[in-house]
């Protein structure tokens, strides 16, 4: 990308190298992880409950031209997912999940095809390179994402005066905070539609900033399509494209340009509601009607779960990602500053915050890595950390660079253990594990390890031998609640009745001490 979002001074260079090189460097870790397997694990695959369901569309448009999604259902089946199911209305399956995600997943999909078919295999779209090519979608959108966010700070650090050699570096220091220490480096490398938001997000954000006090038709034009992408990525997402008229509505010159003010804005809006309309028509094909909602949920206002949804240790935004608490920080010094600026994101997070909290069904997002619906606001964060950098006496300045770095690790080994199942999915979580288990991943993981031993060997009924296990797995890496709930399944089965209730308490124990 060039010109307008991303400047390619002599200063910004090196930066720029580098980010290139690391984007190179993940997907070619993708790649070569994806090819060796660790623990029979493919990184390109297409399962679970939302993945095939992205493929299935992306996939069906690209080669069956329809939204009849059957045949992709077949190939690859979303695991218990009511939303799929065949629609009453048109016989076809359902799709309850926003197209954004799959139109820009296309491109790749088709490109891993072509290599299929030069390397003999069937062109069909389910062959080895074309799942390769579809599932690198997210990592190859973030790291552009990266590099645009990374020009958009730049410009940011003008606003408050700084530039040159300063200004590259904080743009780069917030641009790779902001990898580690948000949901984007976790939902890089997962199928789902988080990725495309961050990437469109920061996309619209940088348009924005350059054109916010323009009225040409063109350059609104274009952030319409930005805004649009994003909208239909994640429906919710229209918060961002609503937002640039607070910033608008406090324009004291506004009257005096209204005529090319309300053209360029027109523009803005169609292009957007052209954006809209392979969403429409999804849904015409699918439910029988333009209008839909597919997820069939209705808000709760006042929303009753803002508190779990930001400090919760279940997916609390706050909690599992902490960084974002910094940057909104800086969004909050930003208002009192420039607040025709830093008051529409603030809405933004606030309008956010307020919709998912409205669920009660799935506030949480399930068995998520922290509140995956909050990556769009990763730009944002960003935006505020930039902001403290900037403005910040040096003693500030270094305790923020400090903070930010434990965020970053903070939320970095809590996507290490996620990953490798080492905290249960979706559940509340104890202080050990937020915390001290963070410090000793490599004992966890041998704990893990022995559990699952364990279990294989009740499986074998071989009681003894799980609690032999389990009870040596206590001594050298301690107990958990999978310790205890296994063993006194073991202790049962061997026939020790006491030790098993003892066992019985201490699981209960350890599920009392779950953190809110």
């Amino acid at each position: 990308m060039s010109g307008g979002f991303i400047s390619g001074g002599s200063r910004t260079g090196l930066a720029y190298v580098v980010l290139g090189v690391f984007s190179v460097l993940l997907i070619a870790g993708f790649v070569v992880a994806d090819r060796l397997a660790p623990a029979g694990r493919r990184l390109a695959k297409v399962a679970g409950i939302d993945p095939p369901a992205y493929f299935a569309v992306s996939h069906s448009v690209l080669f069956d031209h329809d939204f009849d999604l059957s045949n992709e259902f077949r190939r690859y089946p979303s695991d218990d997912n009511p939303w799929t199911k065949v629609r009453p209305e048109t016989g076809r399956p359902g799709s309850a999940y926003a197209i954004g995600y799959s139109l820009l997943a296309m491109p790749f999909l088709g490109a891993g095809t072509l290599l299929d078919a030069v390397a003999g295999n069937p062109a069909d779209g389910y062959s080895r390179f074309a799942v390769l090519g579809y599932c690198l979608t997210n990592l190859i959108l973030t790291c552009l994402g990266l590099m645009v966010l990374f020009g958009l700070l730049q410009q940011v650090s003008a606003l408050w005066g700084v530039s040159g050699q300063r200004a590259t570096w904080y743009a780069l220091f917030a641009t790779g905070a902001v990898f580690f220490g948000t949901s984007v480096a976790y939902y890089g490398f997962s199928h789902m539609s988080h990725a495309s938001t961050f990437f469109c997000a920061s996309l619209f954000m940088a348009c924005w900033w350059k054109v916010r006090e323009r009225t040409d038709v063109r350059g609104w034009a274009l952030l319409g399509l930005f805004g649009g992408l994003l909208s239909i990525c994640r429906w919710q997402e229209m918060f961002f494209v609503a937002a640039v008229f607070l910033f608008d509505l406090t324009d004291k010159t506004l009257w005096s340009r209204f005529l090319p003010w309300l053209r360029s804005r027109a523009a803005y809006l169609g292009i957007v509601a052209l954006c809209w309309i392979p969403q429409l028509l999804e849904w015409k094909s699918i439910y029988g009607k333009f209008f839909s909602n597919p997820y069939g949920n209705v808000p709760d206002f006042p929303p009753p779960w803002v508190p779990q949804v930001l400090f919760s240790t279940r997916n609390g935004w706050l909690f599992w990602t902490p960084l974002a608490l910094v940057g909104v920080c800086g969004l909050l010094y930003g208002l009192a500053k420039a607040g025709r600026v830093f008051l529409p994101w603030l809405v933004v997070i606030a309008l956010e915050v307020t919709l998912v909290s409205a669920s009660s069904a799935t506030w949480h997002g399930g068995d998520a890595f922290g509140c995956r619906y909050m990556t769009s606001s990763a730009p944002l964060v960003a935006l505020g950390l930039i902001t403290i950098l900037c403005v910040a006496n040096r003693s500030i300045r270094l305790i923020t660079i400090c903070v930010t770095a434990v965020c970053c690790l903070f939320t970095s080994l809590f996507a290490v253990q996620l990953r490798l199942d080492l905290i249960p999915h979706g559940e509340r979580l104890t202080a050990a594990e937020c915390f001290t288990d963070k410090l000793r991943i490599l004992q966890v993981r041998r704990r893990k390890v022995a559990v699952q031993q364990a279990r294989n060997y009740l499986q074998q009924g071989s009681a003894d031998a799980a609690v032999r296990t389990l009870e040596r797995a206590a001594d050298l890496y301690g107990s958990d609640r999978e310790v205890w709930n296994v063993l006194r399944t073991a202790y049962r089965a061997a026939g020790r009745t006491a030790q098993a209730e003892n066992a019985d308490q201490q699981w209960q124990r350890v599920m009392q001490s779950r953190l809110w």
